[in-house]
C-alpha cells in the first residue's frame, strides 16, 4: 500500500494544483487534520476559478470548520499523491502559507 506522498512505479501522473497552510490559533496551536494513516497540514486541490489564496481559504473552513486570514507565504514543495478518484495526481509545487484562525 503507498503512503501519502509515495509515487506508484509506473503509474500516470498529471499536474493537479494545490496550496496547504500552517494554520494556528491565537495559542500558538497548530491546525492538523487527521486521517487514519496519521496527520496532514490542511490544504488541497485548488479548484477551477480559485486563486491560490482563495483555495486554502476554502480548503481550511472545510478541513477544520473555522474561518481564516492568510498571513504569508512559507514556500513550496514537491509531491505526488496517492489514487483520487481513479486517478493519479502530481503536484509539482504546492505553495504552503502561514494562516491565522479568525473568530
Amino acid at each position: 500500500m503507498l503512503r501519502f506522498g509515495e509515487r506508484n512505479p509506473g503509474g500516470e501522473y498529471r499536474p493537479r494544483p494545490s496550496v496547504y497552510a500552517v494554520a494556528f490559533d491565537v495559542r500558538g496551536r497548530v491546525a492538523l487534520v487527521s486521517e487514519d494513516d496519521g496527520f496532514y497540514l490542511p490544504g488541497g486541490g485548488i479548484e477551477a476559478g480559485e486563486t491560490v489564496l482563495e483555495a486554502l481559504v476554502r480548503e481550511i473552513r472545510e478541513e477544520c470548520a473555522c474561518e481564516s486570514r492568510i498571513l504569508d507565504a512559507l514556500g513550496e514543495s514537491t509531491e505526488s499523491s496517492s489514487p483520487f478518484c481513479g486517478s493519479l495526481h502530481s503536484r509539482p509545487t504546492a505553495p504552503r502559507h502561514r494562516a491565522r484562525r479568525q473568530g
